[in-house]
């Protein structure tokens, strides 16, 4: 780890479909926590193999990488559910720099409420410029999903006028 930590600026670090479990996601969120030079990062961590213990581990060690300008998160099928969006939410509140997020959230089970949590997090990102949402498979209703878009509307909205 002291070999690369140094001076890494782009990961591309695949783990979807793996048999990780809690300890796993512990030990990938360690290692996030360690690359504070890194400026993109690709991280698939789709798994049925942790839920949200898991997936809170990871989301605490990419809270260290606020400077972070592109970010493709594929987290989907972990099960999170509304607090797993919930921290997302905050963990977007964290990384002010992003100007390109792609987040695949599929399978979660957020609800209406998760997606209207993580699109705050998104809406506060005040330097981004490309986004890719997946929001398949999480028992979205309809209001959740309505008030994103109307969220995401009236920012662009506003930055025209």
């Amino acid at each position: 780890l002291e070999e690369i930590k140094g001076g890494l600026k782009t990961l591309y670090f695949n783990l979807d479909f793996n048999y990780i479990k809690n300890e796993g996601a512990k030990a990938v969120g360690t290692l996030m926590s360690h690359l504070q030079t890194l400026d993109t990062l690709h991280l698939g961590v789709a798994s049925k193999n942790f839920g949200y213990l898991g997936f809170k581990y990871i989301v605490n060690g990419l809270t260290h990488l606020p400077q972070l300008k592109e970010l493709n998160f594929r987290c989907g099928v972990n099960r999170v559910g509304p607090n797993g969006a919930e921290i997302t939410r905050d963990l977007l509140y964290k990384l002010p720099n992003l100007r390109t997020l792609s987040l695949n959230f599929y399978e979660n089970y957020i609800g209406d409420e998760g997606v209207v949590e993580l699109t705050k997090g998104v809406a506060s990102l005040e330097h981004l410029e490309r986004l890719s949402l997946n929001y398949g498979f999480n028992d979205a209703k309809g209001y959740g999903l309505i008030r994103a878009l109307e969220s995401l509307v009236k920012r662009t909205y506003k930055e025209l006028h």
